[in-house]
């Protein structure tokens, strides 16, 4: 096992997102403000038809990530 995985594991949030957009923007602000930094975002949207895949595009690129 690598030791460098054993003290800073990674971890994965996965975010399904259907039609989100009242909640999407306090979700991602919830994720980016906890003290775990090591971690991969992975959000799936499932065809939403309101604006919460403009939302989340626009999350991410104003944090640059």
């Amino acid at each position: 096992m690598n030791n460098n995985l054993e003290s800073n594991p990674l971890i994965s949030v996965i975010i399904c997102v259907y039609n989100a957009d009242n909640f999407i923007v306090d979700a991602l602000n919830s994720i980016d403000t906890q003290t775990e930094n090591d971690f991969e975002l992975i959000i799936v949207d499932d065809g939403s038809t309101d604006s919460s895949l403009k939302l989340i595009e626009e999350f991410i690129l104003n944090k640059k990530y």
